[in-house]
């Protein structure tokens, strides 16, 4: 028998509801959950929820489809969390913690600001300026040190025509490639700049 049923996250609103599209505030804390118990359909009815707190259970990631589209504060700490990529399903989300996830490094809070546009607080920290910066003036660089990168080592290499195959290939080598020589900012950061680089959508044009 699953530990999330109906009757408990209505058990666990705040205040106890009757119904779970009423809910605003849910508290799951300290109920052991793992990933596999937050099940997408049951969470798909909880369409108004807006403060959802996931602290002090044995999350190791978080599914990538739970339809929560209006929550705006988020309780993630002390899991065990691995990425925080699929954070990325909350485009509302203004309040977010996830103190004591050993596994996190300073690249997730960069991530999550990069992904997370509305975001003001992290950690419990006012993260707008910050997050501001992250989106603009460390996409900016980044864009530019790739796009240096592909006129000094990549341009001049490639053949007239392409064929589907070697664009895939030219296109997987470039990503490798800046990966391994683009860097910007601290060491510390270097697993977000990684991961920036692979996710640039404007890399396909290049070629």
């Amino acid at each position: 028998m699953p530990k999330i049923t109906t009757e408990l996250l209505l058990e666990r609103a705040v205040p106890k509801s009757t119904r779970l599209r009423k809910i605003k505030i849910l508290d799951l804390s300290g109920l052991q959950i793992t990933t596999e118990e937050l099940e997408p359909v049951l969470f798909s009815h909880l369409r108004h929820l807006q403060e959802l707190d996931l602290s002090n259970n044995l999350l190791e990631r978080l599914p990538e489809n739970l339809s929560l589209p209006n929550l705006r504060i988020l309780n993630c700490n002390n899991n065990q969390l691995e990425d925080v990529t699929a954070l990325q399903q909350f485009p509302q989300l203004e309040e977010l913690s996830y103190l004591n996830n050993v596994y996190l490094t300073p690249s997730d809070d960069y991530k999550v600001m990069f992904l997370l546009q509305n975001l003001r607080q992290l950690n419990g920290k006012d993260v707008t300026k910050l997050a501001n910066h992250v989106r603009v003036v460390n996409s900016r660089e980044l864009t530019s040190r790739v796009t240096a990168h592909w006129g000094k080592n990549f341009r001049n290499q490639l053949p007239k025509t392409l064929s589907p195959e070697q664009l895939k290939s030219i296109r997987k080598k470039f990503v490798r490639s800046a990966q391994a020589h683009v860097a910007y900012g601290p060491s510390s950061l270097s697993d977000f700049t990684r991961w920036r680089v692979s996710s640039f959508p404007y890399m396909l044009f290049l070629i």
